[in-house]
């Protein structure tokens, strides 16, 4: 059986290997909030030295996503696809040997840059079209990240307490793995077709989207990056952390799984502005109300749809164009990049105890530049399955 995205061919077990791919690194680039502790102690770190991370990963992921963006229709599928996954391996493996934060960091950029350079091509080969099918791919694209968010940092978090180079390592190889799985299993490329009509007024709407985007990304790179620090300051141990943070993913997978079903009634678009909304009551539950936990699951399952919806209606509104996806995870990167690193500073000033307050601007500003979106009524465009 395949699936065909223009010239695109993915067999089944392509499509497969590329959810693999989301999965282990939507997981690896969460468990880095489950490693901070841990290199913070073994490297003697402040908090905001620690909190360098996320800016060195959100950064090499940038440079990986523009390049990506290019290579998309610029080389065949299977190597667009599959480079990633390589540099991914490499970055793993040396996280797991090295013996200095620099060195420590040098992994991270490799990880970065392969993270960005998947993220962009897979993306945008399971979202092309804007169907419904294309819907329900992307969902489970994201529901394999969020699933992998929910594994992999629990098996990392084991790791701490056993032997982390070998299971940092052996998360390298299965990198290596599936990118060999993926690179055998696609062929043909994606074609920018500039020659296509595009919707009057998309592009200020695609605009208000990248700009969304990277205030709901801000949102769940701070809960992954920070919950577990946030739990352990408020007197829980690292595993309750690890235990939080796959809490959070667990419901966002829940969600994208179910999500493509609420959209028969829901537009993406109005689902994806209700959801900013109630992500915001759910963060004032964390801050007021003694239900940490439960709170922490009702902000994973209102996230969930977001990510998923806003990126099918931004293909919707520019149809023919492979870029889209590479444009749009340029500007959810810089929200994932900058969030946690800025609230690094802001706990230190303002204390740990803010970390859910500190969220719901985002979270606020995110659902009104939707709602603001909505508002132009710019036609959509929906490719036949």
């Amino acid at each position: 059986m395949t699936t065909e995205f223009q010239t695109l061919k993915m067999r089944k077990s392509g499509e497969w290997a590329g959810f693999a791919i989301f999965a282990l690194m939507g997981g690896f680039a969460t468990a880095y909030g489950v490693m901070v502790p841990v290199f913070r102690q073994r490297f003697d770190l402040d908090i905001a030295q620690g909190g360098l991370i996320f800016a060195v990963a959100g950064a090499s992921a940038f440079a990986g996503i523009a390049f990506g963006t290019w290579s998309v229709s610029k080389m065949s599928a299977r190597l667009a696809g599959a480079w990633g996954a390589f540099s991914m391996a490499l970055g793993a493996v040396l996280i797991a040997v090295a013996g200095s934060w620099s060195a420590t960091l040098i992994g991270v950029v490799f990880v970065g840059l392969g993270f960005g350079g998947a993220d962009a091509t897979i993306s945008q080969f399971a979202s092309n079209g804007g169907s419904a099918k294309a819907v329900h791919r992307t969902n489970i694209l994201n529901a394999s990240f969020a699933l992998g968010a929910v594994l992999v940092p629990l098996l990392i978090n084991f790791a701490i307490k056993t032997d982390f180079t070998l299971v940092v390592s052996a998360i390298g190889f299965t990198f290596f793995l599936v990118g060999v799985i993926f690179f055998k299993n696609v062929s043909g490329r994606l074609f920018h077709e500039k020659s296509r009509e595009k919707p009057q007024g998309h592009r200020f709407v695609f605009f208000l989207l990248l700009i969304g985007i990277s205030f709901y990304v801000g949102v769940e790179a701070g809960v992954g990056g920070w919950i577990p620090t946030y739990l352990i300051e408020k007197g829980m141990t690292p595993t309750m952390g690890a235990y939080a943070v796959a809490l959070f993913f667990s419901m966002l997978t829940i969600g994208r799984v179910f999500s493509s079903r609420v959209t028969k009634f829901i537009s993406p678009a109005w689902l994806a502005a209700y959801a900013h909304f109630a992500s915001v009551i759910a963060l004032l539950m964390i801050f007021f109300t003694p239900w940490t936990f439960f709170s922490i699951a009702v902000l994973g399952l209102v996230c969930a749809p977001v990510f998923p919806s806003v990126l099918v209606w931004a293909v919707r509104i520019t149809p023919g164009d492979p870029r889209t996806a590479g444009f749009f995870l340029l500007a959810a990167i810089t929200g994932g990049t900058f969030s946690p690193t800025l609230m690094g500073y802001l706990m230190r000033y303002f204390g740990t105890e803010s970390f859910p307050l500190i969220l719901i601007p985002p979270a606020l500003i995110g659902g009104l530049i939707f709602l603001w979106a909505i508002r132009q009524n710019v036609k959509e465009h929906i490719d036949l399955d």
